[in-house]
């Protein structure tokens, strides 16, 4: 059965669905972390960068909230679902075979059960943690800062389990 989610009014009497925000500002995270390279799949620089979900947020929605799952992404390739085969291979290539199987193997986390209220509670963190980050103007060069900014991230986030959250080869 889907969870349910409890919708909170906003002061202008629309809905606020904050499993939207969350995922919106997480990736807003994962863009600021991988703002100095290029699109994963395609390897060029872009004006115009997603947060691509190596496994899709439709086949995998447990998961969409997991940033060792998404990665940077131009906006052209994203659109192009048959570049996700790409994007895997490349993250493969760049990140490692260990890494990748990680990721791969995170498509067994259990399914998420949370109130709208518990994600207003992540959403407030994660923007917490942004501002953070983006105050900071730190930068993540190389595989490993990335895979360690991912790690903490997850981990103070605390959606998912740890084992779900932190890389460590």
């Amino acid at each position: 059965t889907k969870p349910r989610i409890d919708l909170e009014i906003a002061k202008n009497g629309g809905l606020i669905n904050y499993k939207e925000k969350l995922q919106k500002k997480i990736n807003e995270i994962v863009r600021f972390i991988d703002r100095t390279e290029p699109c994963l799949a395609k390897g060029i620089y872009s004006k115009q960068v997603h947060a691509g979900h190596i496994y899709s947020r439709g086949s995998n929605p447990t998961i969409k909230f997991n940033l060792h799952n998404i990665h940077r992404q131009s906006a052209q390739s994203n659109r192009f679902q048959n570049e996700d085969g790409l994007l895997r291979e490349r993250l493969m290539q760049e990140y490692g075979v260990d890494y990748y199987n990680f990721v791969s193997e995170l498509r067994r986390t259990p399914s998420l059960h949370y109130s709208n209220d518990e994600y207003k509670a992540f959403y407030k963190k994660s923007c917490k943690l942004f501002n953070a980050l983006n105050k900071s103007l730190k930068t993540f060069k190389t595989v490993k800062e990335r895979i360690e900014e991912r790690n903490r991230i997850n981990t103070e986030l605390n959606i998912y389990d740890k084992e779900y959250c932190l890389f460590n080869k």
